[in-house]
């Protein structure tokens, strides 16, 4: 822009002479797609590259740049799969076999019988093994009785997931998570440990449950069955893998 007169002096802007939120993304200089704006080690703004697909913001520490670097392994749940089961007999999980995961975690969630049922568990290799040794423990809680019910069994036909039976009322509020781990390793017996909460069938009253057990029989356990002791249920069974390393 031209002037009348004498040329004006240049004056550095100040920050004072800047009102806050003046500068629009229009007035900023272009970049490329996926960047980031960072401060660098001399306390300048600097753009963060964008990195691949996958890779998480990171912190390098106090006086270096952060950057974008591969995600930390271990620790994560893996969503597998889900499944809503509907007046069935028994419904099983399969692939819990696989190397893949550290530790498989089934969830039952809205677990509703057709009548107060106990909540029967079975494993196997290839089929389901109905009639060999479980060895097993649950326990539970009513907080409003502070009653505590234990259930056990050694060599047993099947582990019991809760040490009062399982209430049907129409109103589905068991819940459940089961952990298996070493499922997929041929020289050990498969372990796994549960805990969640159930409306108690003997009372109606709502219950802390947690339980463990074992197939007695040692080698790949490939599949997990959950039926009530007799009748039908409906239950929702979602399968996560977890990575520990």
């Amino acid at each position: 822009m031209g002037n009348v007169g004498n040329t004006p002096t240049n004056v550095p802007i100040q920050t004072a002479d800047l009102e806050d939120n003046i500068v629009t993304l229009a007035k900023m200089a272009g970049g490329t797609d996926g960047n980031l704006i960072g401060i660098d080690a001399n306390g300048d703004p600097a753009y963060i590259s964008t990195g691949t697909d996958g890779q998480v913001l990171t912190s390098g520490g106090a006086g270096v740049a952060a950057s974008m670097e591969a995600a930390a392994a271990g620790g994560a749940w893996t969503f597998i799969s889900r499944t809503a089961e509907s007046a069935v007999a028994s419904t099983t999980v399969t692939g819990v076999d696989s190397a893949t995961y550290d530790t498989y975690v089934i969830k039952l969630t809205g677990i509703d019988m057709v009548s107060d049922q106990d909540l029967w568990i079975r494993c196997g290799n290839g089929s389901v093994d109905a009639t060999s040794n479980y060895y097993w423990h649950s326990f539970s809680y009513q907080p409003n009785t502070t009653t505590i019910n234990q259930n056990n069994g050694g060599l047993s036909n099947q582990m019991i997931a809760s040490a009062t039976s399982v209430q049907s009322n129409g109103d589905p509020f068991s819940d459940l998570f089961f952990y298996l781990s070493g499922s997929s390793v041929a020289t050990v017996y498969t372990g796994m440990h549960w805990h969640g909460h159930v409306m108690d069938g003997t009372g109606g009253y709502p219950t802390i449950n947690q339980g463990a057990g074992q197939w007695g029989t040692k080698g790949v356990m490939d599949r997990v069955q959950f039926l009530p002791a007799s009748g039908n249920f409906d239950v929702v069974v979602s399968v996560y893998g977890i990575n520990i390393s």
